[in-house]
């Protein structure tokens, strides 16, 4: 991956990274171009240019102090004053500099700065949230649009004699209807992109937040069925135990009681005396009884069971 393309992947918007963290990296991506961008023509005009030329590009220092102190500002959690920095740093240093402090004006410059004002004023559109720093942003692009359609009228008022200017006085007020209606254009739809694209993204967190809620119902609901199958586990296991419980009973008490009514009773059969007859008798009687009471307290366990 080439270093511009590392550079433009520092601003690169990510689902799991906060907006506030995605506003700052696209800051930090901007202030990053402007240094690489700025530095091969500086560092060319360094090798090649005369000692008497290094004043025009005093603005390209400028602009790199601006961006530096702006990824600085932004390192120690100043984003806002980072934001506002990386905003009105280029014209400052592009187009104050050189006009108002560098003095070197010529009348193609009434042509491409103002739309070069135009273009720098749609970088806050990128690093300004709509939600909670509309008012800057909206403030920083009136800036933008009051120097575009004043750029002319404040270089005129400053330099006394320019050359060239018959274009510009003939057809001026063409001129300005010209730039004032792109402008509106630009940044009219700018500013359409930027509200819709705030639009979807609060109907993206009104989504998320319904899709969170019927997840936490779903886990409510998810923990109540676990427990309920817990309850319905223990309550079977239970049921087997009582299960194996009777079962063991049947196949030894019930079974001896009953093996011992039919032995006596088969005795009684046989030719025995009166005594032996009522001693038969009496312990048919005696285990009969034993029996119900363990068919009574079988018959118990089985309503409490259900």
């Amino acid at each position: 991956m080439s270093l511009f393309q590392k550079i433009i992947n520092l601003g690169t918007s990510s689902e799991n990274i906060p907006l506030h963290q995605q506003y700052i990296r696209i800051t930090n991506s901007i202030n990053l171009i402007y240094i690489f961008g700025i530095s091969i023509p500086l560092i060319l005009a360094v090798l090649l240019l005369t000692p008497d030329g290094f004043i025009s590009y005093g603005r390209f220092f400028l602009l790199i102090a601006f961006s530096s102190f702006s990824l600085y500002l932004n390192k120690i959690n100043q984003s806002l004053f980072a934001k506002i920095v990386t905003s009105i740093s280029p014209f400052f240093a592009i187009m104050v500099f050189p006009i108002f402090i560098n003095h070197f004006v010529h009348a193609g410059m009434f042509f491409w700065i103002p739309y070069a004002i135009m273009t720098l004023g749609t970088v806050p559109f990128f690093i300004f949230s709509y939600e909670k720093e509309r008012g800057i942003m909206l403030s920083v692009i009136g800036l933008y649009a009051i120097f575009i359609l004043t750029f002319d009228e404040l270089v005129i008022a400053h330099f006394d004699q320019l050359p060239d200017l018959y274009f510009i006085k003939k057809y001026h007020l063409y001129y300005i209807f010209g730039k004032t209606g792109i402008t509106v254009l630009l940044y009219s739809a700018f500013f359409t992109f930027k509200l819709m694209y705030h639009r979807s993204r609060m109907l993206l967190l009104d989504l998320t937040k319904e899709l969170d809620q019927k997840n936490q119902t779903l886990n409510v609901l998810n923990t109540s069925l676990e427990n309920k199958v817990a309850e319905r586990t223990a309550k079977l296991s239970l049921q087997n135990e009582r299960i194996k419980s009777l079962a063991y009973t049947n196949a030894h008490e019930i079974r001896a009681y009953i093996a011992r009514i039919i032995g006596l009773f088969n005795l009684l059969k046989q030719d025995v005396s009166q005594d032996e007859k009522e001693y038969c008798e009496s312990k048919i009687l005696e285990n009969v009884s034993d029996l119900e009471k363990i068919t009574q307290k079988l018959s118990k366990e089985l309503i409490e069971e259900k």
